[in-house]
């Protein structure tokens, strides 16, 4: 019972996490692009990209993270981010995965390369996003 209630505050911290860090970055992008296509988030590139960030920002919040917990934070983070359900966004990752879509996999390589450089700091990016996003907004 202790592991579970465990659990469930990391993958809600972690989910937390993850919206906050990447959330800026797609609210810059909508009022860049005014709005973002339904067709984006099933790009392959898109869901690899996302889907590692995500990854990323929980693991960087609460360290290790595998199994069902990081598939809870993966789902309810893309839901939160996107604003589309995730229902079905488990299964495209492993699917995209098990093909070895190239897409998938570069966006994927790219999200890490952007989560590894030293000077990248989530935590950072996250408030300089949202004080950009919000500045924005009150003009």
């Amino acid at each position: 019972m202790l592991r579970w209630i465990v659990d469930v505050s990391r993958v809600r911290r972690a989910r937390k996490a993850a919206c906050a860090a990447i959330s800026p970055l797609i609210a810059r992008s909508r009022l860049r692009l005014g709005v973002i296509p339904d067709a984006t988030w099933s790009n392959p590139y898109v869901v690899g990209f996302m889907v590692m960030l995500i990854t990323i920002a929980a693991k960087t919040e609460i360290g290790k993270i595998e199994g069902q917990p990081l598939c809870l934070v993966q789902a309810g983070a893309w839901q939160d981010i996107t604003g589309r359900r995730s229902g079905l966004i488990g299964e495209e990752v492993l699917l995209l995965n098990a093909a070895r879509n190239r897409d998938f996999e570069i966006g994927c390589q790219n999200a890490m390369t952007l989560g590894s450089h030293r000077q990248f700091n989530f935590d950072a990016w996250s408030r300089h996003g949202m004080a950009r996003t919000q500045s924005r907004s009150t003009r």
